[in-house]
């Protein structure tokens, strides 16, 4: 039998964690004028929407099946990514003729790891959720945590790199690494692969 309640804390304890995230994130990349960040928060905006989703699917509501809900809420987390990367991509080729001054300071790098913490945490509270009734819920925020640590790291890197060089043409070339990061997830999440579990049933 699924522990729907289970599943709702940790989708709710998830949107909290994003949520806190989301705000850290987009408010250091307004006042730093870096893409990189505010590429990374734009990814935790679909972290914010999904879990919600996930959450609210665990009910039942309105006769619909729980199983189409879930299906619906993965494609939707889904298509968000290739929304968001031709967003971010777009005004990341714009500023390569001319890329901004950035203002990186210690509270730009702590959000930076935060961030990164905060995805390794999420991708480990998913990966311990037990049953199989959920799984279109796990596999596309598991890997929404996986891809966007992986984002982290590019921010990261960015970061140090921009700080010592002052080559802050760093920041739009990386984001577009991480505008392909994003497409590659969404893609990862589209094929269909065993689950994340180690049930062979699941």
């Amino acid at each position: 039998m699924e522990d729907h309640a289970g599943h709702k804390r940790v989708f709710l304890k998830i949107l909290k964690i994003n949520l806190f995230v989301f705000i850290a994130e987009l408010t250091t990349a307004l006042y730093s004028g870096s893409l990189a960040m505010l590429s990374d928060s734009l990814d935790v905006s679909i972290h914010i929407l999904a879990p919600f989703i996930a959450y609210i699917s665990e009910f039942h509501f309105l006769n619909i099946p729980a199983k189409k809900i879930k299906k619906v809420a993965s494609l939707m987390n889904i298509s968000l990514f290739f929304l968001i990367a031709a967003i971010i991509a777009k005004e990341a080729w714009d500023r390569l003729s001319d890329p901004p001054n950035i203002k990186i300071g210690l509270f730009f790098v702590i959000v930076a790891f935060v961030g990164l913490a905060a995805n390794i945490y999420n991708a480990k509270l998913l990966h311990e959720i037990p049953g199989h009734s959920c799984v279109q819920n796990i596999k596309p925020l598991f890997w929404h945590m996986v891809f966007d640590a992986g984002g982290s790291i590019i921010v990261i890197i960015a970061t140090i790199t921009m700080y010592f060089s002052k080559m802050y043409i760093v920041d739009p070339i990386l984001s577009i690494f991480l505008a392909g990061l994003m497409v590659l997830a969404a893609i990862k999440m589209l094929v269909p692969k065993p689950s994340i579990h180690h049930e062979s049933h699941f």
